[in-house]
């Protein structure tokens, strides 16, 4: 009963609408700390519009848990992991955990 509607989603709504929405629903939003793939911690400085999911990070903490002297700034959009597959985030982490303010950790416009 549920698959009609479905079937004229195409019609009821304007593919390039939902796509352009979709670009714009971000799930890390700057100053969001998350957890990177390879196990890194970093705060989320920018989001590529194209590529929410793919965002510009600054690694604040190794994947050991140690604090980085100097954070290191990343784009998701390019970086790549040692095994060949490409860095992503895998999702947000509490900064109380670990005694930051992650808005510190970017610029304002």
């Amino acid at each position: 009963m549920l698959a009609a509607p479905l079937r004229h989603l195409r019609t009821l709504f304007d593919p390039i609408l939902v796509r352009r929405c979709a670009q714009r629903l971000v799930l890390c939003p700057p100053g969001t700390l998350v957890r990177l793939s390879g196990g890194e911690i970093a705060v989320v400085t920018h989001v590529h519009a194209p590529a929410p999911q793919r965002p510009l990070v600054r690694v604040l903490f190794a994947a050991d848990g140690r604090r980085l002297d100097l954070p290191q700034d990343r784009s998701l959009w390019e970086a790549v992991r040692p095994d060949g597959t490409l860095e992503t985030v895998e999702a947000p982490v509490d900064p109380g955990d670990f005694g930051i303010d992650p808005l510190n950790y970017i610029e304002t416009a």
